[in-house]
């Protein structure tokens, strides 16, 4: 098993290792928020987030992409991908709820207009994953961030501090950052 696929329990959700130990901050200059455009699906949704994002649809379509509207307008702004509802993410890549700055730099809408953005976003490159039930935290390496990783020299659960207790909770929190001291202790 390599170091990578290691786990440590925090409060009964297994998580990987290098979720404790990798640095990473994200570097929107470098990337231009490339986690919003590429990929083969859109933002993973916890229940209730899909309900949510329909509700919220109407509100906020008007500052959307007009190609982004005609997509949601025939198939709604969630979809179903690989088991997991999902963001609609229309034809030309990008989630039905970015925008695009003059420099080409990816926004959320949702966030920028005081709406939630799906947790999955709040908490990317931690990804969630369910097996047998149970949640999993993992560190997914995607090549688009790669300026980030080490850049500050930020602890990654450090990063995603205000995610990872929105999500978990302050308890659970304080746990992974005492197993994380632990770690960097060895």
């Amino acid at each position: 098993m390599s170091r990578g696929d290691e786990y440590v329990l925090i409060r009964d959700v297994p998580v990987a290792r290098d979720v404790l130990t990798a640095k990473f901050c994200c570097n929107l200059g470098a990337c231009k928020g490339a986690c919003c455009v590429e990929g083969e699906s859109g933002a993973p949704l916890t229940p209730g987030e899909a309900e949510y994002l329909q509700d919220v649809y109407p509100q906020i379509r008007h500052k959307l992409r007009p190609e982004a509207v005609a997509s949601a307008e025939i198939a709604g702004p969630v979809q179903f991908c690989d088991g997991w509802e999902t963001t609609l993410v229309g034809e030309s890549g990008p989630c039905v709820f970015a925008v695009f700055e003059n420099d080409g730099t990816a926004r959320c809408a949702l966030e920028a207009h005081g709406f939630n953005k799906p947790i999955s976003c709040k908490l990317y490159p931690i990804r969630e994953e369910r097996r047998m039930a149970k949640i999993f935290l993992r560190y997914e390496k995607w090549g688009v961030c790669k300026p980030a990783r080490n850049y500050l020299g930020v602890p990654l659960v450090e990063f995603l501090r205000d995610a990872l207790v929105q999500r978990f909770g302050q308890d659970f929190y304080d746990e992974l950052v005492a197993v994380q001291e632990a770690l960097s202790d060895d």
